[in-house]
């Protein structure tokens, strides 16, 4: 669900953007369907003849029918640019910092993108709990970086410092889904690190 951080993809090969461009309007069909119909009644073979792809191409982009909900073309990018700031800044501002860089005018250019993802993630069980499970996978991945600075990934610290960190994007999440974006998504992320970093 650190799946719609749109990344500006200009500097990004040509082969690239098209296929990145064919997976965002592959989702949008999924989306359409599921608003329609519900999640249960959706197939894969459904979502490729609305977006005018073939099945293979679906599968290949995404590679389960869920993860074309959860799909978010910032997830990979969002742990490189916490990478490449961990050497300067502490971890909580790396990622305060690299979300601050992912979501710079992308909700300005797709205001009803994450909004509209977020609530059929929430209403629908099955990406609910997917949801968790990729959520848990960001966090793994995350306490492998913190812990490349250093130290052990299976640490407790770093699995608290990961935890935490994760608890609190997921919370901003939730309440920004809650008011429908109606707020800057990155001062959401802010109050909610800010909370982190005062501590209990």
């Amino acid at each position: 669900m650190f799946d719609s951080l749109t990344v500006v993809t200009t500097a990004k090969p040509l082969r690239e953007r098209n296929r990145w461009h064919a997976m965002r309007a592959t989702q949008a069909a999924a989306f359409d369907l599921i608003e329609a119909r519900g999640y249960p009644e959706v197939t894969i073979e459904d979502v490729a003849a609305h977006a005018g792809v073939s099945p293979s191409s679906v599968y290949r982009y995404f590679g389960t029918k869920e993860a074309i909900f959860l799909w978010d073309e910032a997830d990979v990018p969002l742990l490189d640019e916490v990478a490449a700031r961990l050497t300067e800044l502490s971890p909580l501002e790396a990622i305060r910092n690299a979300i601050h860089h992912l979501v710079d005018g992308r909700f300005e250019r797709d205001p009803d993108g994450m909004p509209r993802r977020l609530r059929l993630i929430y209403s629908t069980p099955a990406l609910e709990a997917a949801a968790r499970n990729q959520t848990e996978a960001f966090r793994q991945a995350l306490a492998a970086i913190l812990a490349a600075g250093g130290g052990d990934p299976v640490r407790l610290q770093i699995r608290v410092k990961s935890a935490a960190a994760v608890g609190a994007l997921t919370a901003a999440i939730e309440e920004w889904a809650a008011m429908d974006g109606k707020r800057p998504f990155a001062q959401v992320v802010d109050e909610a690190l800010d909370v982190l970093a005062g501590g209990m």
